[in-house]
């Protein structure tokens, strides 16, 4: 069996031939989208020309439904845009080495903006919060609240201070 995302996929066939194709590097979370588009509840995924298996609508539920749990640990992004979050800013936060567990969006009519909240794995969301911004997205708050690296600066400026007294 082949793994991928974190899911264990169910081997391709004569009959998954006709399926949708999904490619490996795209993010799972844009599969229910395509799941959605293509009236299926199953996708091919596959690597170039290779075909890994098959990725059942079931099986992507329990993944994200596992991940989607605001009681692990971790840190809180709120953010507006005039575009949505999706499965390539997930990826490249991710790349990044943040962890996505949890998202939700929402677009808000009065100012045409999505506002999205992410939920990452990490402790401290400086860093990501200033991805966000690199991607294009307003930052309007984080939890909680951590150091920053002009934070780091001053904290060493002030003990540096101290040890040359």
């Amino acid at each position: 069996m082949t793994w991928v995302f974190g899911i264990q996929l169910h081997p391709s066939d004569e009959a998954s031939k006709g399926l949708v194709s999904f490619p490996v590097d795209q993010h799972p979370m844009d599969a229910l989208a395509v799941m959605s588009k293509a009236k299926s509840t199953a996708l091919l995924i596959v690597d170039g020309e290779d075909r890994l298996g098959v990725l059942q609508a079931k099986d992507l539920a329990l993944w994200i439904g596992g991940i989607w749990s605001f009681n692990l640990p971790g840190c809180s992004i709120w953010f507006q845009s005039d575009k949505t979050f999706d499965g390539d800013a997930m990826l490249a936060l991710e790349a990044e080495g943040y962890r996505v567990v949890a998202h939700a969006t929402d677009f808000h009519m009065d100012n045409q903006q999505f506002l999205t909240v992410i939920r990452l794995d990490l402790k401290d969301p400086s860093s990501a919060v200033n991805t966000l911004q690199r991607l294009g997205y307003t930052v309007s708050g984080y939890a909680p609240k951590g150091g920053s690296h002009g934070d780091a600066e001053d904290n060493l400026a002030h003990l540096m201070h101290f040890i040359n007294l």
